[in-house]
């Protein structure tokens, strides 16, 4: 429900800043055509920009909640699967692996990133002893 919520005013904030745009460009105009005086076009002009700006900073908020929310969701299936197993897990199981991991990286000659459903990323070190030795 927040989630659902939380696009409807994302949605929202666009048209409203969409509108606040229109607006600026429109007093824009008019004070290029001499119509509204400098001050006016500048009082106006700067509460639009702390107008959006401040919708811009609660889009960000509310998509770092959907980013989180698809973390959790993650975390929640990985849950799931793990707890749905019959057995012990003491050797490495593909179909798990498969189900669970979306993506390995190797971001250097030291790192190994591993990028789980949810979008929940680990980055290991590998030590020296574990390294492939370049010839």
């Amino acid at each position: 429900m927040r989630k659902s919520g939380s696009r409807v005013r994302i949605k929202e904030i666009d048209r409203e800043i969409a509108e606040l745009s229109d607006k600026n460009i429109l007093i824009t105009r008019l004070n290029s055509k001499g119509i509204i005086r400098t001050s006016e076009y500048t009082e106006q002009s700067n509460a639009i920009s702390m107008k959006i700006s401040t919708l811009r900073k609660e889009r960000t908020k509310l998509l770092g909640e959907q980013d989180n929310d698809s973390v959790l969701s993650g975390l929640k299936r990985i849950n799931n699967k793990l707890t749905e197993l019959n057995r012990p897990l003491t050797a490495f199981d593909a179909v798990l692996f498969g189900e669970t991991v979306k993506i390995i990286t190797v971001p250097s000659a030291t790192e190994l990133r591993i990028e789980f459903i949810g979008g929940l990323a680990v980055t290991e070190k590998i030590p020296d002893r574990r390294r492939c030795k370049v010839q």
